[in-house]
């Protein structure tokens, strides 16, 4: 679980979250050293496939 995904959870209302779909995607940026860009770029396209 990433922070901005903690960030989400406390701070989006729950009567907001019905109904719509949530997705934890990876982080484009280059700071976020976890992933190489190949694993983003991976993660991403399937993502986007999968939609």
């Amino acid at each position: 679980m990433t922070l901005a995904h903690v960030h989400y959870i406390v701070h989006v209302p729950i009567d907001i979250k019905p109904g719509y779909a949530t997705l934890i995607l990876p982080s484009s940026s280059a700071a976020n050293a976890i992933l190489s860009f190949d694993q983003k770029l991976r993660i991403w396209r399937d993502i986007l496939t999968d939609s």
